[in-house]
């Protein structure tokens, strides 16, 4: 299609108002397929249900936001549904959270919906998803306490990789710089480690574009000594074997998630099916949890 014509059936698309009460509507009649739905987008807040109890709002802001038309066309566990049918059991026993590469918010706003009580610390390093996280936080009155820095091995500035016109979610950590990247400031997970050592319970999302290993080694001695149960990206071969030392000698179960199937018990850290694999010391670990029955 010529670009001239597209730009002004956007135009024309983008002046329908009412848009998400129509949607809603459709919605309640008939979820098109995802082909379909990509393209019904609109601008503005609306409410992705948890259960029959729990809710929490979330803001649309037009084309080219898939996670958001997910959430809103097939609801909370649209994108993951078995990794979210960890979290949503996990961290309603947890203390402690911390959602590592949070985006804008998805995990975080389960968690402080399920569970007010706990601590909830979220981490988005690119400024304009943190922006959407932060709004988003702002408008469910949630006290997850927000920053905007990439967690890693080092204190001080790492390079973000950023295409932004590719993707809008997608950046992830380099060590060199290029063209495509900025800096953005790095923390270490010890330097928290007194909220670490204080909680009983502490329950991690770690998913930051391959540079988990890195992370983990900001942990120094922390990941022994508190045992968090992590829900953990691993996208690749070369990732898991970053990873697996961490987990040596740590009497940890891994589950690998495929977010069609379900879950695959693994005797290590390895290429996730899906992207994620479940890590759990074997005291925490609840078999009962694992249903492969997926309900909102």
């Amino acid at each position: 299609m010529n670009g001239s014509i597209k730009r002004g059936l956007l135009n024309i698309y983008g002046l329908i108002p009412l848009k998400r009460e129509l949607f809603s509507i459709i919605r309640f009649l008939y979820i098109p397929s995802e082909r379909v739905f990509r393209h019904l987008y609109f601008k503005g807040t609306f409410k992705v249900k948890i259960d029959s109890q729990h809710s929490f709002l979330m803001k649309h802001y037009g084309s080219g936001f898939a996670m958001e038309s997910d959430h809103f066309w097939k609801g909370v566990d649209a994108c993951e549904p078995y990794s979210i049918n960890i979290w949503k059991q996990y961290v309603q026993q947890s203390d402690l959270i911390f959602d590592i590469g949070a985006n804008t918010g998805s995990y975080s706003l389960i968690a402080a919906a399920l569970n007010p009580s706990a601590e909830i610390h979220a981490f988005e390093p690119v400024k304009r998803i943190y922006n959407k996280l932060d709004f988003n936080c702002k408008i469910n009155n949630f006290s997850i306490i927000r920053y905007n820095v990439a967690l890693s091995n080092v204190v001080g500035d790492i390079f973000i990789y950023d295409e932004k016109g590719n993707n809008e979610y997608t950046a992830h950590i380099v060590q060199e710089e290029n063209n495509s990247t900025y800096r953005v400031p790095s923390l270490r997970l010890d330097q928290y480690a007194e909220a670490l050592l204080n909680a009983k319970h502490v329950l991690f999302k770690l998913d930051v574009e391959r540079h988990e290993s890195f992370v983990l080694e900001g942990m120094g001695r922390l990941l022994k000594s508190v045992r968090p149960i992590i829900l953990l990206e691993v996208l690749d071969e070369k990732s898991a074997q970053l990873i697996c030392p961490f987990f040596e000698g740590l009497d940890y179960v891994f589950f690998n998630i495929d977010e069609l199937n379900g879950y695959t018990s693994i005797p290590t850290i390895q290429k996730s099916h899906g992207n994620n694999i479940f890590c759990c010391p074997k005291e925490k670990y609840k078999i009962k949890l694992f249903s492969s029955n997926i309900s909102n």
